[in-house]
């Protein structure tokens, strides 16, 4: 429950990875538009400025494997989609079951594993045993 309530809570302040990936590309654009006004204002000192702001932004995206905007839908539901893995296992639900042999199929064993080592064992009860 822990990691769930720190993921609401980064998510509610805009800083989990989605969120953040994106503000990082709206950083480049809005830094690409202030260049291309710098220039058209004669202003140099405001394009190297704008361009730098740009260029930093840009590395970021590029350090991640970004190449472009779907690259970074594509991470970013790729990041959902393991959070949604996590949740359900923690949970016990058996479609995880079904993730973890795909997984073990694509050979990734060692990912299949620790999804399989999140799901709880079974409680037995007095009634039960």
């Amino acid at each position: 429950m822990r990691a769930d309530l720190d993921e609401k809570i980064a998510r509610a302040q805009g800083m989990d990875w989605t969120s953040v990936v994106a503000r990082v590309a709206e950083i480049a654009q809005r830094a690409r538009q202030t260049a291309l006004e710098a220039r058209e204002a004669g202003d140099r000192a405001g394009v190297l400025r704008a361009g730098d702001s740009e260029l930093r932004a840009l590395s970021v995206l590029a350090t991640n494997g970004a190449d472009g905007e779907v690259d970074i839908a594509r991470q970013a539901w790729t990041q959902d989609v393991s959070v949604a893995v996590v949740r359900l296992a923690r949970r016990g639900h058996h479609t995880v079951d079904a993730v973890a042999d795909e997984l073990d199929a694509l050979h990734r064993p060692e990912i299949a594993d620790e999804i399989r080592a999140l799901i709880p064992e079974p409680t037995t009860t007095a009634l039960e045993a």
